[in-house]
């Protein structure tokens, strides 16, 4: 049962649970890849381009369009760190579903709980980073705060316009009100 704890059985493991699916980071974000070994994220923002072409005579040349530009902004972000405490006496008894009739070994419910914490701990981090998303993609924003790290935020520059607000009787589930007429618009919009 010793083996059970080694680095090398625990990355095993890891690589074996269930992958969560993640809507917003897998349509938005093009799926999370992970740490690339270093501590600080860069990313761009582009500055705003004149969106239509300009009117000019046909006797006159064309106008100078000003090429987009962009900046790049950098971020050490705090780090996610959920923990499980080892509790020896676990395997002893019981686990949730375990048959009354044929009882696991103790070895055997060890290998169990591992498995469930850390199958919990890598669906939280997981969770931790689709709210991440949703609020990017609903305030064009993203806080960053806890525990022994300063509050942080991340200012993606969407202009304020962009985001639509429902209130009083324009809210979804409201009678006669669309959502899909309502996504329908927005697109148009867009």
């Amino acid at each position: 049962m010793q083996d059970l704890y080694k680095t090398t059985t625990l990355t095993a493991i890891v690589r074996s649970l269930r992958q969560p699916r993640n809507f917003i980071l897998d349509t938005y974000f093009g799926g999370y890849v992970g740490p690339d070994g270093n501590e600080e994220i860069a990313f761009d923002v582009e500055d705003d381009v004149l969106a239509i072409a300009p009117y000019v005579s046909p006797l006159v040349e064309g106008k100078a369009v000003k090429e987009a530009g962009y900046k790049t902004k950098k971020f050490t972000p705090a780090y996610v760190k959920p923990k499980m405490p080892l509790n020896p006496r676990g395997a002893l008894r019981r686990q949730i579903g375990e048959q009354l009739s044929a009882p696991m070994s103790a070895a055997e419910r060890e290998e169990a709980r591992v498995a469930k914490g850390f199958d919990t701990l890598m669906s939280m981090c997981f969770t931790r980073l689709e709210k991440m998303g949703c609020e990017a993609i609903t305030t064009g924003k993203l806080v960053v705060t806890g525990e022994g790290y300063d509050t942080v935020e991340l200012d993606f520059g969407r202009k304020a316009e962009f985001t639509s607000t429902l209130s009083g009787s324009d809210r979804w589930g409201e009678v006669g009100v669309s959502p899909v007429k309502d996504l329908e618009g927005w697109l148009q919009e867009v």
